[in-house]
């Protein structure tokens, strides 16, 4: 009887243990379905892991924040230093040099002297007095375009230099003419005759006017004796036949303005402008152009930059007159540049072409030596 109430105890024991386990077991199972926590799968080779939802989200990296200790470790964001092209380094020595050529043409350019004026009596009323004449330059490098330029833009009577611009306009459009078919028996005829008349007559330059009235030259002839020999008959009368509408048209087309206004009146920096076309003239390889340059090699007066720079050859036009003595030029070494000389040096003496020699030296030689081109 003891013995099978003792049983009976025991099994109720352990009954109440048995639910209790089983209910401690039910309420963590709840408790973790329930959780919102992510649970952790089964590696599939990602740092990758899912949520309940079965989205998956990125991995988990810790962001460090950047201290100032940090801060003076790294290196400054800085832009690498920009190498100057050669022609920023090549237009600063060409800057320097200007200020010493300068410096030299304020005391080596001649000295002239005004002329005195005097009354009916003989008696000074203006005494002579001593002066400088203006003197500018205008260098162009061809390839690099580096440029050395003083009193550039002082406008000059350009006197017989105007020749060389208007020739090769006309011959530009003499080619057009050709190409179209459109020059015989016009005046793009270069065949066509001039005869030479005493109403034709002009003094100064050139040869046809020592020629015998009723001489006759082809228009080619007076193109090229305007050139070669600076003739004043031969450049009236292709003016004449010409004009000056499209010359003007021509100019204003390259900056030029002071030509149109007057004809005889431009600086040295535009002188340079039409050399520059000149040269694009002369690249083009046609006939005329083979023509000019032929010309400009050969002209009669080669005491200035032609001399200056020799053995380099140079295709020039000089001028000469009252208040004006220039020269310009195509130089042409291993790197071809423009070179325009206006002054108001008269005389024409020694002593001024030995200073535009000496001029033209200096701008040579620094072209030489800083752009390259001694042959």
């Amino acid at each position: 009887m003891k013995e099978n109430t003792y049983r009976r105890s025991n099994i109720i024991l352990f009954t109440v243990l048995a639910v209790i386990v089983i209910a401690a077991f039910s309420v963590g199972i709840y408790l973790f379905l329930s959780s919102d926590e992510p649970k952790p799968v089964i590696s599939n080779g990602t740092d990758s892991y899912e949520t309940t939802e079965g989205i998956t989200a990125e991995p988990f990296t810790e962001t460090v924040p950047i201290t100032d200790e940090i801060k003076t470790t790294m290196p400054p964001e800085t832009e690498p230093p920009i190498e100057p092209t050669f022609e920023e380094q090549a237009q600063a020595k060409l800057d320097k040099t200007l200020a010493e050529i300068i410096a030299w043409i304020g005391e080596a350019v001649p000295t002239y002297k005004t002329v005195e004026e005097t009354d009916t009596e003989g008696n000074i009323t203006v005494p002579s007095e001593e002066y400088k004449p203006p003197v500018a330059f205008y260098y162009q490098d061809i390839k690099s375009g580096c440029i050395m330029a003083y009193n550039a833009d002082h406008i000059f009577y350009t006197a017989s230099i105007i020749k060389e611009p208007y020739v090769l306009w006309a011959l530009g459009e003499i080619e057009k003419a050709e190409a179209e078919g459109t020059a015989e028996g016009t005046k793009y005829d270069v065949d066509s005759i001039f005869v030479y008349t005493e109403d034709k007559y002009k003094s100064g330059s050139g040869i046809i006017q020592k020629a015998e009235f009723g001489t006759a030259y082809a228009y080619y002839d007076l193109l090229r004796l305007a050139i070669t020999e600076s003739d004043n008959v031969a450049f009236a009368e292709l003016r004449n036949i010409y004009g000056r509408s499209g010359f003007n048209a021509f100019s204003e087309s390259i900056g030029v303005n002071n030509s149109i206004k007057s004809l005889y009146s431009a600086s040295a920096r535009e002188m340079g402008a039409y050399l520059a076309e000149t040269y694009r003239f002369f690249e083009s390889g046609s006939k005329y152009a083979e023509m000019l340059k032929s010309w400009m090699l050969d002209t009669n007066h080669r005491i200035m930059i032609p001399s200056a720079v020799s053995p380099s050859k140079a295709a020039n036009k000089y001028g000469w007159d009252l208040e004006a003595y220039h020269d310009m030029a195509i130089v042409f070494d291993e790197n071809p540049y423009l070179l325009v000389i206006m002054t108001e040096l008269d005389n024409g003496s020694q002593a001024d072409n030995r200073f535009i020699r000496d001029l033209v030296g200096k701008i040579n030689t620094a072209h030489r030596e800083i752009i390259g081109g001694a042959e």
